[in-house]
């Protein structure tokens, strides 16, 4: 039996899911793998180890290809990103393909392939959180989706991140059992995490807020730094604020304008690179506490994977998935709403404690695995 993988983007948690599903691949001797991944993964490959594996291939996406599905308009895009998936079916002739991100391809992918082939692919943006905010047009488009989803035969496996309940619903909403829960994992690696606060300056008594991952305006980064300014000057003396991770596009000049009117009142710690696993499990280690006022309702977060592993309380809503997670695991705290006020409230009344939750047995990396390779 042949499976191939495709995704069209190798950052973030891409490479970690790719890399956790290699690692099992290389045990499934009787299984061919074929990844459709970026050429870029060459650069990124380094960040882990990949154990030679004569049943696993890489074909790689070129800068040409993936330039070539890109367009702003979402119906153009997946369009041609379906039509480079069926691409590479003809190459290869699988029996089966798996979608990194299912809804990029959708729903051009359920009609232009073999009728044979069985798709699967996961979905994490959970429209049943954002029903009420959506207008008609949305509601009906996202309906469709998820009825062509549960009745198309070409589908195998439909898998929601992060949300039982959700897969439960829709399950029965749509009757049909072809969605299926998918545990967000949790990227733990082999390394001993060290705290880290004398090799920063951060004195004993300072409490430590991290803020990490792709730094950007839906994951609250600028909400978090207008907080600031709503803390009295003696309380932000005790805080150390750290941002770790890549300042994306959409907030860079902001960002840095900020932190600089910022930085004589508060001390700020910046990482604006991709971080290694290694770093982010020091400031894990370290942090007193986790940042996440995303403003996105309907998606999970491999956030909360590093509080609960780390024993560290996260401050995040209280309303969406994320907050339901936080809420059902006692993660920390959860806002009922995510604004400069309620945070800065948050942090200033935060004290420094540890966490103890079941959530990290739930989100080990080997049940991912299994649960894709061997549904």
């Amino acid at each position: 039996m042949k499976k191939f993988f495709f995704d069209k983007d190798i950052t973030g948690h891409h490479l970690e899911y790719i890399h956790h599903l290699y690692m099992g691949m290389v045990e499934d001797h009787d299984v061919q793998y074929v990844f459709a991944i970026p050429e870029s993964f060459q650069e990124e490959r380094d960040k882990y180890h990949w154990p030679k594996a004569d049943n696993i291939q890489f074909d790689f996406l070129t800068s040409k290809e993936l330039d070539a599905a890109s367009n702003k308009s979402l119906i153009k895009s997946a369009w041609r990103n379906a039509m480079l998936v069926k691409k590479k079916i003809n190459a290869h002739r699988p029996d089966t393909i798996f979608l990194i991100d299912l809804m990029a391809y959708l729903p051009f992918i359920l009609f232009i392939l073999p009728s044979n082939l069985k798709i699967s692919g996961i979905i994490y943006h959970i429209y049943l959180y954002k029903w009420k905010q959506m207008n008609w047009l949305r509601k009906a488009k996202s309906v469709i989706i998820y009825w062509l989803l549960s009745h198309t035969r070409a589908i195998d496996k439909v898998f929601i991140l992060n949300d039982n309940s959700a897969t439960l619903c829709f399950n029965k909403l749509y009757k049909t059992e072809c969605f299926a829960f998918l545990p967000d994992p949790f990227n733990e690696i082999d390394y001993e995490p060290k705290n880290i606060r004398e090799e920063l300056g951060i004195a004993n008594d300072s409490r430590v807020f991290l803020h990490f991952g792709g730094l950007a305006k839906r994951k609250g980064t600028l909400t978090v730094l207008e907080a600031i300014n709503e803390i009295p000057q003696e309380q932000r003396e005790k805080m150390t604020l750290v941002f770790a991770g890549k300042v994306y596009p959409d907030i860079h000049d902001t960002f840095y304008r900020v932190t600089e009117q910022l930085k004589n009142t508060i001390r700020i710690i910046i990482y604006d690179i991709f971080c290694s696993n290694e770093l982010i499990a020091d400031l894990c280690y370290t942090a007193d506490y986790l940042l996440a006022p995303y403003e996105s309702e309907a998606q999970s977060s491999g956030v909360i994977s590093y509080a609960a592993y780390y024993n560290k309380p996260v401050i995040g809503p209280s309303h969406g998935l994320l907050g339901k997670i936080i809420r059902r695991n006692n993660l920390g705290i959860a806002l009922k709403s995510i604004t400069p006020r309620t945070l800065a409230k948050a942090m200033e009344s935060a004290e420094p404690y540890l966490i103890e939750t079941a959530y990290k047995e739930k989100m080990r990396k080997e049940h991912f695995v299994e649960r894709i390779l061997h549904p």
